[in-house]
């Protein structure tokens, strides 16, 4: 168990609240008949045989209406299916968002800097009186790309 203490005078700050670990595979070992056992025991359950041994364990409707769930998830073919098609497609559109962010910066950096070459070119026609050819070459920008953002 673990409990809140303040850090230079080692003190404990509270004991309204602590942080209890249970490792599920010991539980099985020790059985104490607490509330909380019978809901790490249904966390813990990986067989149809253990859900039933919970079920005839416990009064509790929650636990009575959880394990109703699953059953009903496990015994149907399409849903169950369905699900882990949900599950991958969430996993595989992380990546695939991240791939894309990736790719809109890069877009997006690479029109900013052809933006501030047109603007110079700009610059260098109206004001110092270059002719749009040396403007560009100057720049390093094409006819093309200059035409295409100089109105932006």
């Amino acid at each position: 168990m673990a409990k809140a203490l303040e850090e230079s005078r080692y003190s404990i700050l509270t004991d309204k609240f602590s942080i209890v670990f249970f490792e599920l595979k010991k539980l099985k070992n020790t059985r104490k008949n607490k509330p909380v056992e019978v809901w790490l025991d249904l966390i813990n359950a990986e067989t149809e045989g253990d859900l039933e041994m919970i079920e005839s364990a416990t009064n509790v409707k929650d636990i009575h209406d959880i394990i109703f769930t699953i059953r009903k998830m496990s015994a149907d073919e399409k849903t169950r299916y369905e699900t882990e098609m949900r599950e991958k497609a969430i996993m595989d559109e992380r990546p695939a968002l991240t791939n894309s962010e990736r790719r809109g910066f890069k877009k997006g950096i690479e029109e900013g800097k052809i933006r501030g070459k047109a603007k110079i070119v700009d610059n260098l026609v109206s004001n110092m009186g270059f002719y749009l050819e040396s403007a560009l070459k100057a720049a390093n920008i094409t006819e093309e790309q200059y035409n295409e953002y100089k109105h932006k």
